[in-house]
């Protein structure tokens, strides 16, 4: 791919030297490189432990609301907030 590149840049780089030319290509063939790296880690998938973690976790969060806890009053907070009896 270098070498395509390279002989591209060539012809709209011709007034620099050679080895300029072959600078830039390399540079932009080491940004082409990066960005394929970046796309194919964006589709890593988690490892098993890791989603097995990560689901046992909500499902515990989840569990939380469908416990019974004591009755709760509205009166003792309204009697706390504003007075009275």
């Amino acid at each position: 791919m270098i070498e395509n590149l390279e002989h591209r840049l060539r012809t709209v780089l011709s007034d620099l030297p050679p080895e300029d030319v072959h600078a830039v290509a390399a540079f932009a063939d080491f940004l082409t490189q990066q960005r394929h790296t970046r796309r194919a880690n964006r589709h890593v998938q988690l490892a098993e432990r890791a989603h097995a973690d990560i689901v046992a976790a909500l499902d515990e969060v989840a569990g939380m609301t469908m416990e019974q806890g004591p009755p709760v009053s509205n009166r003792d907070h309204d009697r706390y907030l504003y007075g009275g009896d």
